[in-house]
């Protein structure tokens, strides 16, 4: 990730790192706040990349399409998002990646369905894990006068 994050640095992100950045940014946030980046302007910097400015109806690469979710949301297009991230989801190469989306939409839309399929795809998913984790957590430490 630090590599990556230089690479942003001298903005010199676009193509295959950027996937890869983004979906840290959106997924494990405290990785790169602990190198000293700026989530939200990272984000933008990403999402201004070439690739994913062309969003069409053919595209099926899961990451790209993905991103381009991240990217509707962010523009306030909650309907275009949901759409990509389905598009992405039934695209995914393995049931752990469907399970990086789900939680991925998670995290923007905080919708918990996308928690409960995040594990249906991959039982042991750390974030959703951890999430779920600090949903029961909350839960037991509250009296139920």
């Amino acid at each position: 990730v630090q590599a990556l994050l230089d690479r942003a640095r001298n903005n010199d992100i676009c193509g295959e790192g950027a996937l890869t950045l983004l979906a840290t940014v959106s997924q494990q946030p405290e990785r790169i706040t602990a190198l000293g980046g700026d989530l939200e302007a990272l984000e933008a910097q990403l999402l201004e990349c070439p690739e994913f400015q062309r969003e069409t109806e053919t595209t099926t690469d899961p990451r790209r399409l993905y991103a381009m979710a991240i990217r509707a949301y962010r523009n306030g297009n909650a309907s275009t998002g949901n759409d990509m991230f389905n598009r992405a989801i039934s695209n995914a190469s393995s049931n752990a990646q469907k399970a990086d989306f789900h939680y991925g939409r998670y995290t923007i839309r905080r919708d918990r369905s996308d928690l409960t399929a995040a594990l249906r795809y991959n039982p042991t998913h750390g974030g959703a894990l951890y999430t779920q984790a600090t949903f029961v957590a909350d839960a037991v430490g509250r009296r139920s006068d």
